[in-house]
């Protein structure tokens, strides 16, 4: 993993990864849709919203943001995928990408 672990860790960091996704404003209940480089768009409700934790959830799919940069740790990213052909490599792969970039 390339992310600076220094720079994810930062307070601001989670505030940083909300509004790289275009979520630094969403509510529960909202419908979003976010764009992540190498993932077909997510298409998803927020089901949580915390001072330091963001829930999205979709048809085969939980998403969870977790701003530990509110203790020292780097912000991180959860991707629970239910659908039977789902392709955790990819999701994984994307989500690492997309971190990095946003992190360098």
């Amino acid at each position: 993993m390339n992310v600076d672990v220094l720079v994810a860790s930062r307070v601001g960091g989670f505030a940083t990864l909300c509004r790289a996704a275009g979520l630094a404003d969403a509510r529960p209940g909202d419908r979003v849709t976010t764009v992540l480089p190498g993932l077909p768009p997510l298409d998803a409700e927020v089901d949580y919203v915390a001072a330091h934790f963001l829930g999205l959830r979709t048809d085969d799919a939980l998403y969870r943001v977790f701003g530990r940069d509110a203790f020292g740790a780097p912000v991180s990213v959860v991707a629970h995928l239910f659908a039977p052909d789902a392709d955790t490599a990819a999701v994984e792969a994307a989500l690492r990408a997309w971190l990095d970039d946003v992190f360098a």
